[in-house]
């Protein structure tokens, strides 16, 4: 049975499964222009304990099989926090079912309590996180980009 729940960092570096899931997820979302993901644990275990980003997590059978990291800002332009989802992913053989659909009400739920009226996503072009936020009917609002400091124009 999956359980979704709020965690800590450090609990998550030691879950059953961490690895593995870093695994997948580095390979799933390489990216030429910037180079393969890694895992920051000290910046984690930092911005965690500002109370600026929060971890929730999908378990079967006590294995980590997902993951979501959402950031926590004041917003200099709006009277409430912004929450951004950081990351978001769950591993390949997790993705049928309500598993990402329950991590998704986690998120929400989450934002609200915050004080946000919404948060904010950043899908990879064409990627699961991509098709799924259309899907749901999310408002596409902008782009990200990758500018290199270090071409010419």
């Amino acid at each position: 049975m999956i359980e979704i729940k709020h965690t800590t960092f450090e609990e998550l570096f030691h879950a059953d499964g961490f690895h593995e899931l870093v695994d997948e997820y580095s390979v799933e979302t390489a990216n030429k222009a910037i180079g393969d993901p890694k895992v920051q644990f000290e910046r984690y275990r930092q911005l965690e304990y500002t109370g600026s980003f929060y971890c929730i997590a999908a378990y079967d059978e006590k294995k980590v099989v997902g993951v979501v990291g959402l950031m926590v800002a004041n917003s200099q332009h709006y009277p409430f926090p912004i929450v951004a989802v950081e990351s978001f992913y769950l591993r390949k053989a997790w993705r049928k079912g309500r598993t990402g659909l329950r991590l998704l009400k986690e998120i929400k739920q989450t934002a609200w309590t915050l004080g946000a009226p919404g948060c904010s996503f950043m899908a990879p072009p064409d990627s699961a996180l991509d098709k799924l936020c259309d899907r749901l009917g999310m408002t596409h609002t902008h782009n990200a980009y990758w500018c290199k400091c270090d071409e010419q124009p």
